[in-house]
């Protein structure tokens, strides 16, 4: 164990080395007038290779927070360049110190932009963050859990902002419907309820019982053999001893009263 700590030492510091030689060389270049650009983008090129190691460092800083390492370090090392072509080797600075600042904080504007699976204010993000770190340090200090009131207290903010920040980490991360549940059964899609179609057909028949209290026992028989029963209006004529005419004549007007009414009561419920 001693021997792997040694020889992680001795690499970071062998990086660190190598920066520090690319700095210098870098700083050399930029104090002579003849320098061009291919020559400086090379030493750029050289610097940032070189410094690579010390990035992806950083970037194991935040590892095991839901995102994968390896995206992590794909971000420090985008980072590392941009802070390669923004350092002014000509002042005379630390490129460590000045680089590990702007991977670290390229890291956490990247936490903070793209890992939510659902857009969440930068404030509501902080505020998070603070009452979760605030919650473990009282709970280490006091010796047991701590309610949300004193964590409110302690970071000078009301219960109910506290209370809507401790609530906003449950939109970092979504399951997929396709996801098996715990058990290995089914997936959580095949949990889900479908939509039923007579659903919307319980307030229409309540409403047209309503309505239909409204007409005559004739009106009434003369619609329940027509659309319940599917008869002509020639068999229904003959069935209760009308004429076709009349029968077309009586449905057309308790149809007539129907639709008035639920106009009716539709613009009055609105």
């Amino acid at each position: 164990m001693l021997s792997t700590l040694s020889a992680h030492e001795d690499s970071r510091e062998l990086c660190d080395e190598k920066v520090r030689d690319c700095v210098h060389d870098l700083r050399a270049a930029l104090e002579r007038a003849d320098l061009d650009h291919e020559e400086r983008e090379r030493l750029i090129d050289r610097l940032c290779v070189c410094a690579l190691p010390m990035a992806r460092r950083v970037a194991a800083r935040y590892r095991n927070r839901g995102v994968p390492l390896a995206e992590l370090e794909q971000v420090a090392a985008l980072a590392l360049v941009g802070a390669a072509r923004r350092f002014d080797a000509a002042r005379g600075t630390d490129f460590v110190p000045y680089a590990v600042t702007s991977i670290s904080g390229e890291i956490r504007k990247y936490f903070r932009d793209f890992t939510w699976a659902t857009h969440v204010p930068r404030r509501l993000q902080e505020n998070h963050l603070a009452v979760r770190n605030r919650t473990d340090t009282l709970a280490t200090e006091l010796g047991r859990r701590v309610g949300i009131d004193e964590v409110a207290a302690s970071l000078g903010m009301s219960v109910e902002e506290a209370a809507e920040a401790e609530r906003v980490g449950e939109l970092y991360s979504c399951e997929s419907l396709d996801a098996t549940l715990p058990d290995g059964t089914d997936s959580r899609m095949q949990t889900l309820g479908a939509s039923d179609s007579d659903l919307s057909r319980v307030e229409h028949r309540h409403q047209l019982r309503r309505l239909m209290a409204t007409l005559d026992e004739r009106q009434r028989t003369l619609l329940w053999l027509r659309y319940f029963h599917q008869l002509s209006q020639s068999e229904i004529a003959d069935r209760v001893g009308l004429s076709q005419m009349h029968v077309s004549r009586l449905l057309r007007q308790a149809l007539d009263q129907l639709r008035r009414q639920a106009t009716e009561s539709y613009a009055a419920a609105g």
